[in-house]
């Protein structure tokens, strides 16, 4: 004689009440994100550059991040001279396994893969050779085992602004094991990577 399973009501409820909780803090962790996140932006950006973007998903039980419509101007407030003086309009910028602690403490982002879609940059020439040094508080450690930008299209115009220099269209990028740190900043190529497809 084989005898019944019988699920203990007790597990059930405090498994059933663990996954309900997960997914309500899930839920209400995303809305805080959404509201605060453009706030916590503007406030920690003292870079030279203006980020703007319509929608923010953010999940932390995958450790993802995306931001849909994405533009990157130059702030009309700026003093001085802009680093680099370029525009930049995104159709959705995709992370995912991004450690969220580090990046909140630290400023330093790690993640699984970055994914770019349909970034069109519009790059001005300078009159003049910019040496400025950047003092941002961002930042300046970047490590992304995959880096992947599709679709992309590059402008560069003269420095009167209307001449267009050169043009790529229809670029897909793809680079493993990125790594940005304030050692390769002083380097032609700010970045190292392993390999590029």
């Amino acid at each position: 004689m084989s005898k019944k399973f019988k699920p203990n009501k007790k597990l059930l409820y405090i498994t059933g009440g663990i996954l309900l909780f997960l997914v309500l803090l899930n839920f209400g962790l995303n809305l805080w994100i959404k509201a605060k996140v453009p706030a916590i932006i503007e406030e920690q950006n003292d870079t030279a550059y203006h980020l703007g973007f319509e929608k923010l998903n953010f999940s932390l039980l995958n450790n993802s991040l995306s931001l849909k419509e994405v533009e990157l101007t130059p702030k009309k407030d700026f003093e001085g001279n802009l680093p680099i003086d370029f525009t930049a309009k995104v159709d959705e910028i995709s992370i995912v396994g991004v450690n969220f602690l580090k990046l909140l403490r630290q400023k330093d982002l790690s993640a699984f893969s970055i994914r770019i879609k349909k970034p069109q940059v519009v790059y001005y020439k300078s009159e003049t050779q910019d040496t400025t040094q950047s003092n941002s508080k961002l930042g300046t450690h970047i490590h992304v085992s995959h880096f992947k930008i599709t679709d992309a299209n590059f402008k560069i115009m003269e420095s009167n602004r209307e001449t267009l220099s050169s043009d790529i269209e229809n670029l897909d990028i793809e680079l493993v094991g990125v790594n940005l740190s304030k050692r390769t900043l002083e380097k032609n190529i700010p970045f190292t990577y392993e390999t590029f497809k």
